[in-house]
This record gives C-alpha cells, structure tokens and sequence, in this order.
C-alpha cells in the first residue's frame, strides 16, 4: 500500500510541475513578446516636400478631397541597436486638411514609412502619428512606429518616436522601443 501511494505522489507531483512549466510557456507565447529586445535609434537627413501624398508603402495615405503633402528623405543616416547603422528612405505625409488643436489648428495627422538598409538588418516600419507647427516654424512629430518587415525580428516589433523637421528640410527622428 505505502508502494502504492508513494508512486501516486510521485505521479501527482510531476503532474503539477508538468502542468505548470506548460501554463508557463502558453503565457509567455500568447503575450507575444516572451524575449523581447529593446531597440532605440536616431534617423538624420536633408529632405524635401512635394505637392500630394507620398506614393510609398504607409505613408501612401491622404482621404480624398484633403490637401497633403510628402516630405521624402533619402540616404539619411541611420543607426539603431541591433539592426545597426546604414541609411534609410523616410516618406512622410502631411494631411493639412485634418489639422487639429484648440489655438490655430497647428497639429496634423502623418503617415509614413521608413525603409532602412543596416549592418544586421535592413527593416521598414510603418509610421503614425502628428506634426504640430513650432514657435519657429519648424515641425515637431511625435507617434508610433510598428515594424512592417525584418529579416531579423519575425514576431512583432514597436517604437515611439519624436523627431523636429526643420523648415529647411532637415529631420533629425529619434525611436526606442522593443521587438522580437
């Protein structure tokens, strides 16, 4: 009988652990980001703007009937924690139409994508978010970056992202977030 009950115990216990270690790992992959990778990184270039929406990837977005414009920047410098330095193609619209903000609607939406050639990847990230018009005139945006394709992150990866275009034409866009 003591046989009996102490292959039970035994049985039972690796049952628990089993049962466990399984509600562990089921967790971890249904949150999406089990080993997460902190990504951050900067974007500098000279650019310029054009009449309409940008015709690339996200930033291919203006509601008919609105005015837009496309801020494109090439080769621009780009360097990011794990992806790695290179360049990158920024191609961002402007909807001046949707403008938003209580004193002199100085805020509007943007949409872009970023197309970047780096050291350990060469990513593209679609782009959300607004440009408010500064004391100076220049643009300071803010948003939200999701990873649209990567050779080395396959899960998910996000950022948020503030950046200060400059009305010559100059943007300087920093990013931290995580992927995996």
């Amino acid at each position: 009988m003591r046989t009996g009950l102490l292959a039970f115990a035994i049985l039972a216990s690796i049952s628990i652990a089993v049962v466990s270690a399984s509600a562990q790992d089921d967790s971890a992959a249904a949150s999406g980001f089990a080993n997460p990778v902190r990504i951050a990184g900067t974007l500098i270039g000279n650019g310029s703007t054009s009449a309409g929406a940008c015709t690339t990837g996200f930033s291919n977005q203006c509601p008919n009937g609105d005015t837009c414009t496309c801020l494109t920047v090439m080769a621009a410098r780009f360097s990011a924690s794990r992806i790695g330095p290179g360049r990158a193609n920024l191609f961002l619209t402007i909807d001046q139409t949707a403008s938003f903000g209580a004193l002199g609607d100085a805020c509007m939406p943007v949409y872009g994508e970023i197309d970047a050639i780096a050291k350990n990847d060469s990513p593209s990230f679609a782009v959300w978010g607004a440009a408010c018009t500064g004391s100076f005139g220049n643009l300071v945006s803010n948003g939200a970056m999701g990873l649209a394709g990567s050779s080395l992150f396959t899960t998910t990866g996000y950022a948020t992202f503030q950046s200060t275009i400059k009305q010559s034409g100059r943007v300087v866009l920093k990013f931290s977030g995580a992927a995996q």
